[in-house]
């Protein structure tokens, strides 16, 4: 949306809106020529961008297909001195993979390690950034990493934002016609309301509509907020003309990532050779279906193994921010959030409101302790200056 003002008036207008009508016209050749095209087109207007101005470029890079695809064109169609910033926590396959793709490109590479979840105790800070329109940690990481960047000498934040969904999709099951449902998308459902349609002011036709404009663009690309201080974010797969094409391949194309994996193999076979970092294997791993998803007996034995031991995947240390297993091996980080919480609780005069913040704080996993902690640290900022 933007506001035009014009001889004293002004309008409010839609300038973009997302439509995933598949085109059902195209042969799986098709479009996967199609896809690689608009892909380096996307990816070449926004590194020209840099050398426009004379700036060095700059790229995250993590164990994801979306920002190695990103790094990866960029190499291939001569960007080759980039510097690439990852940040997980150490020894995870993020800061593993990175390390070989930057090491065979020969890029330069920076990594910062995200263990203890030090960075999850710049609330504040975070909530001046974000002004707390959403979760607070989704962004602290990233600030945590670009904060010690000098970004005087580079240009645009390349990163790979929302491949995932735009090659893939945001359907949480291999059915196109899946309607939005309350909840869909959410971190948590505790407090979910089965009437919460008649609380939003757009109608969305399907859940992946929904979950694009609330999880993906207000919710992961919040996550920009912090470089932004520095320099602007740039994305090829939001790119208006690859992400409208995108979005138009077939559902049984986009689904489990299939056309995502053949366009690689067919045109950038050298960058399907590492782990990818969502099968815990490289795209040409053999693997079993299990409720419509596609998974490799290796990642299959890690999730059980998890599930056994700490009920909760997040609880294991095998993640890129493993949350609830710093909450629980970090005693100066538990101190933060039950401090803060107890201290700031009595801002909240509603009784109502207050008793679901209490349940979601106090019966929660650490996700939704954080959740509380920016409503808090929102209502701070806002109401006591």
């Amino acid at each position: 949306m933007y506001i035009k003002i014009e001889n004293g008036d002004f309008q409010v207008l839609r300038y973009f809106r997302v439509d995933n009508t598949p085109d059902n016209t195209q042969t799986e050749d098709e479009i996967i020529e199609n896809v690689d095209r608009l892909f380096r087109e996307a990816v070449k207007q926004e590194f020209e961008k840099d050398r426009e101005y004379g700036y060095k470029h700059i790229a995250s890079l993590s164990g994801g297909l979306d920002s190695r695809m990103t790094v990866w064109v960029a190499h291939e169609l001569g960007y080759t001195q980039q510097l690439n910033l990852t940040f997980s926590q150490s020894g995870y396959i993020d800061e593993t993979v990175a390390k070989q793709i930057t090491s065979d490109l020969k890029h330069e590479w920076v990594f910062f390690s995200l263990d203890n979840g030090i960075y999850l105790k710049n609330l504040e800070e975070m909530i001046g950034i974000t002004y707390g329109n959403t979760l607070y940690s989704g962004a602290a990481h990233v600030n945590h990493a670009v904060s010690r960047i000098n970004f005087e000498r580079y240009g645009l934040y390349h990163t790979g934002q929302l491949g995932d969904v735009v090659l893939g999709t945001y359907y949480s099951r291999g059915d196109p016609e899946t309607p939005y449902y309350p909840g869909a998308g959410a971190y948590s459902t505790k407090l979910i309301r089965k009437d919460e349609t008649r609380y939003l002011k757009w109608s969305y036709p399907n859940e992946e509509v929904f979950k694009f404009y609330n999880r993906g663009f207000n919710g992961i690309l919040s996550g920009n907020l912090p470089v932004q201080k520095y320099t602007e974010v740039s994305s090829p797969f939001l790119d208006v003309d690859f992400f409208t094409y995108c979005l138009k391949i077939p559902f049984k194309y986009r689904f489990n990532h299939v056309i995502y994996k053949k366009w690689i193999l067919k045109k950038h076979s050298e960058a399907a050779k590492y782990v990818w970092e969502k099968m815990q294997a490289p795209i040409t791993a053999t693997t079993i279906k299990i409720k419509g998803r596609e998974l490799t007996l290796k990642a299959l034995h890690r999730k059980i193994i998890n599930r056994i031991i700490n009920k909760d995947p997040l609880k294991s240390k095998w993640h890129m921010n493993p949350i609830d297993y710093w909450y629980e091996t970090n005693e100066d980080l538990r101190k933060f959030f039950h401090e803060y919480y107890h201290q700031n609780i009595g801002l909240i005069k509603n009784e109502k409101v207050k008793r679901m913040l209490v349940h979601l704080f106090e019966k929660g996993n650490t996700i939704e302790k954080t959740q509380v902690l920016t409503l808090l640290a929102a209502w701070r900022f806002y109401l006591q200056g």
